[in-house]
């Protein structure tokens, strides 16, 4: 990773000389990619736009995985499903509950089709649609990743709560590295921004490869920024869950978008001032 940060740096990223957050919560895991022996078979379509929304007759009602590239933590397992309990357009959904047949705590992924290796130097921005049922539960991360590159590119945590008061509301955390190896810690921080209980609303990631950035929005409203830390495209989109769902609780996914090499203007569209949480 020393050798990939140098690359970064090289190429000219603007670090924030502003104070880093004082809450994050430290991160333990690997930034390689998550594999559940994904083969050509498994939805690899090579450079282009993908367009998800789960209707039929692509998807049928039922365990998502393997339809359509989908895989998962185990094998035919209901906790990921095509539904139409509530679906943000058209039918369907995807939805994440508990999955009984290991303990809470055991994390339970799940991995949409691949788009394979982008064009060098290419940016990329990802839409979709998320719905979390209830707070105080299950902590759950949604993910970019570049298998062919081994590594996560982004991840976006919905915390149970403000990850440091028990019983406070769900709050967004990004994985960010900020200083690419320097004192600040791998870890994900704090973003200060409550995420909706209850209805769905959009999550947008965009990769810029050009000034070596990542923006992150909810609702409409840019939340976060950071460097290219990982990996440096978006061809895969996950769903991590840490299986501590409350009864009945449920995170939907709706109207999945990974659109390589976005023109400026498609996000100068947004007209929003950045904030920068740190």
């Amino acid at each position: 990773m020393a050798f990939r940060r140098f690359l970064f740096v090289a190429a000219g990223v603007a670090l924030s000389t502003t104070a880093l957050a004082s809450r994050y919560i430290p991160y333990t895991g690997s930034l390689r990619s998550f594999d559940l022996g994904q083969t050509e078979e498994g939805g690899i379509a090579g450079p282009g736009n993908q367009s998800i929304d789960f209707e039929a007759p692509a998807y049928a009602t039922g365990v998502l995985e393997p339809q359509n590239g989908w895989l998962a933590s185990g094998v035919n397992l209901p906790w990921n499903s095509v539904s139409t309990a509530n679906p943000a357009g058209g039918a369907q959904h995807a939805r994440v509950i508990f999955d009984p047949t290991v303990a809470a705590g055991t994390a339970r992924n799940l991995l949409g089709p691949n788009l394979g290796d982008q064009p060098d130097g290419g940016n990329s921005l990802t839409n979709v649609k998320v719905a979390n049922s209830n707070d105080q539960g299950a902590s759950v991360s949604v993910i970019g990743q570049a298998p062919t590159q081994g590594f996560l590119t982004w991840r976006v945590l919905f915390n149970l709560n403000d990850g440091f008061t028990a019983g406070t509301p769900g709050a967004i955390f990004v994985l960010d590295d900020p200083d690419l190896g320097g004192p600040a810690p791998l870890a994900f921080y704090a973003t200060n921004v409550t995420w909706n209980e209850g209805p769905y609303t959009d999550l947008r990631v965009s990769v810029r490869q050009d000034v070596g950035a990542i923006d992150y929005y909810y609702g409409g409203v840019r939340i976060y920024t950071s460097a290219i830390y990982a990996g440096t495209e978006t061809q895969q989109f996950v769903v991590s869950s840490n299986n501590r769902q409350l009864v009945d609780e449920t995170f939907d996914v709706d109207d999945i978008e990974i659109v390589p090499e976005p023109a400026t203007a498609l996000l100068g569209l947004l007209g929003l001032a950045m904030l920068r949480r740190r």
